[in-house]
């Protein structure tokens, strides 16, 4: 858009103009389904300076990770912390996480990144689902399920029945930026945008959500599988 390369994310369910950063490092405009493009160029043109901000934090800083190959050696993320995977020629599981490395089995490491991606969203719906339930009385929010699935470029996203919905690879990144994740979701079924009273509610409960969100921004795009 103009001198801007942003993607329209159009919602029925918006009723506000809002500028994001994606997963990737990528810029979003998200805006009401039908918004003439004439207010979408202002909205744009008026907040000109922070992007000019954003876009050189990007070229900076993000490099795509290299796709992962799957062998003997390879480092896997789980919760922050680096794995290494060994290829086995038996075991229990086709992937299992055990004493202190990833093991693989050989005969089915084509499939390493479906059986990873698996992996990550059975360890991290129970664990996302029993935080949830213990800060929805801080939040003042009824909670619905949570689920996880890809996402795209979003780390999550909420629903107005208040389901809950991350990214299977939110499962890698350290505790605190995942407890940032799950509270910012969670405070979006009291405050829909992110007006400065969302951001009193996320502080209440993570009162260092800007460095988190900061972290988030600067390393997300290396939790990836490539």
């Amino acid at each position: 858009m103009g001198e801007f390369s942003l993607r329209v994310r159009e919602s029925t369910r918006r009723r506000t103009l809002e500028l994001v950063v994606e997963r990737d490092g990528s810029l979003s405009l998200l805006a009401p389904a039908g918004t003439p493009s004439a207010v979408l160029e202002g909205f744009v043109h008026a907040r000109r300076e922070w992007l000019y901000q954003k876009t050189a934090q990007k070229e900076r800083v993000y490099h795509p990770p290299r796709p992962k190959e799957f062998v003997s050696g390879e480092g896997f993320f789980y919760l922050g912390r680096i794995y290494r995977l060994k290829l086995v020629d038996h075991g229990p599981e086709p992937l299992r996480l055990h004493q202190g490395r990833f093991e693989l089995l050989r005969e089915r490491s084509r499939e390493g990144r479906s059986l990873f991606i698996a992996w990550y969203a059975r360890q991290l719906q129970p664990r996302l689902q029993e935080q949830a339930a213990r800060l929805a009385p801080r939040l003042g929010v009824r909670l619905g399920t949570v689920r996880v699935q890809e996402l795209g470029y979003r780390w999550g996203s909420c629903s107005r029945s208040g389901d809950l919905y991350f990214h299977w690879r939110s499962a890698m990144l350290p505790r605190s930026a995942l407890e940032y994740l799950l509270v910012h979701e969670m405070a979006h079924l009291r405050v829909p945008s992110h007006q400065p009273q969302f951001w009193r509610l996320v502080e209440q409960v993570v009162p260092d959500f800007e460095e988190r969100r900061s972290w988030l921004m600067r390393h997300g795009a290396e939790y990836d599988l490539g």
